[in-house]
């Protein structure tokens, strides 16, 4: 199901005594049903961004992970909406364009419908910020991507932080335990390759299962014990050459990457987690190689997030991203 966005939840804190410099992110976003309303397209030396969020975590609770995340795109944009604009804002377009809602019993309906808006937006030139919602969006998300560039058919990477593989098999059903692999299949199918990166891995969250699953397909991985500042010039290196044999990058962040001090309210908690500046460097580093075309954030649950630190923190990675691109 689909649902736009209420304008009330963009509505924050107003500056007037500073003028067109105290403006905010909620002045500048405007909410558009997509199913009476035709996407605005940017302007010749415009970037445009489309917020979608993705109201499910029936995938977490298959999976049997803490229930809540379906709260997570409203939770998130209202830790958004304050935020300091430091852009131009007659350069740069923020939309917000719905939610993406999870009904009845059949999750992959709900993954094929954000394939759609996703695959719309970006269509009509904007970067799509696809806020989960549990870690099925991402198989939506890059189904969508994979639908937008089908004419000239890139070669798209994927950069998954991380704590868990999520490439669990998929024969009874489907989880957010699960879009990498229905992702490996689905890029045999196109008959493109598989190119997964995973950073963060906690080897006691992941079975040997899943470590041979992940070496049969060739996926490279970091540990979160090596995500390490005294070793960010090699991880760099690693990160930009698996960037380097792709066309283009679907980048994502599960939220229980992070320590669980800085991210409490997360659908499966796995502690020990890699520290929030050292995700922040790589990230700028990933972003810089301009080839991302989308991003994903998943799994924050504002139900375990009782001061909405988690959702601040996922905040932080939209505003990071919309400043650095």
């Amino acid at each position: 199901m689909y649902k736009p966005t209420k304008s009330s939840i963009w509505e924050g804190r107003t500056d007037r005594e500073d003028g067109d410099a105290g403006i905010r992110w909620h002045y500048l976003v405007k909410c558009i049903d997509l199913e009476k309303e035709e996407i605005p397209e940017p302007g010749a030396n415009q970037r445009g961004f489309a917020f979608i969020g993705f109201r499910c975590d029936e995938g977490v609770k298959r999976n049997m992970g803490r229930a809540g995340a379906a709260n997570g795109p409203e939770a998130i944009r209202r830790a958004c909406r304050n935020f300091a604009c430091h852009f131009d804002p007659g350069s740069t377009l923020l939309l917000d364009c719905g939610d993406v809602i999870f009904e009845g019993t059949r999750l992959r309906a709900v993954e094929e419908e954000l394939a759609g808006v996703v695959s719309k937006v970006m269509k009509q030139g904007y970067f799509p910020i696809i806020l989960g919602g549990g870690h099925e969006v991402s198989f939506g998300g890059y189904k969508g991507v994979s639908e937008a560039f089908s004419q000239i058919a890139p070669s798209v990477g994927i950069l998954n932080f991380d704590a868990h593989f999520d490439l669990r098999e998929f024969s009874q059903q489907i989880s957010s335990g699960t879009p990498f692999l229905q992702l490996a299949e689905l890029c045999l199918a196109m008959r493109k390759p598989f190119k997964y990166m995973c950073l963060g891995i906690q080897p006691q969250s992941n079975t040997q299962a899943l470590f041979q699953k992940a070496n049969n397909l060739k996926v490279k991985y970091i540990l979160g014990e090596d995500l390490q500042a005294q070793k960010l010039p090699e991880i760099l290196h690693t990160v930009q050459t698996f960037l380097g044999k792709s066309n283009a990058c679907y980048l994502t962040v599960d939220m229980d990457v992070f320590d669980g001090s800085d991210a409490p309210g997360v659908s499966a908690p796995a502690i020990p987690g890699v520290d929030k500046q050292v995700v922040f460097l790589i990230l700028k580093s990933i972003l810089a190689s301009k080839k991302v075309v989308a991003f994903d954030v998943a799994e924050t649950n504002p139900l375990c997030d009782p001061d909405g630190r988690t959702s601040k923190l996922a905040a932080y990675l939209v505003y990071l991203l919309v400043n650095t691109l």
